[in-house]
């Protein structure tokens, strides 16, 4: 993420188990357990440069299980 060209404003990172609950825990601000498959968490950002990113906003947490 830190490698982003600046010219992008949004970004999507596809990831899989361990390595998706560890970067919303690292870069969002609420705990989150477990990222199911096909999980959607959105985290928000006020720096300007990517590679400046410490920590966000947890804006949307959304799982599959939502929509039953």
């Amino acid at each position: 993420m830190n490698a982003l060209d600046d010219g992008f404003n949004s970004a999507i990172i596809f990831s899989h188990d361990h390595g998706i609950n560890s970067f919303v825990n690292k870069f969002g601000n609420k705990p989150i357990s477990h990222v199911t498959t096909c999980g959607v968490i959105g985290i928000q950002f006020d720096d300007k440069h990517w590679k400046n990113i410490k920590k966000g906003k947890t804006f949307m947490i959304d799982f599959p299980k939502n929509h039953k």
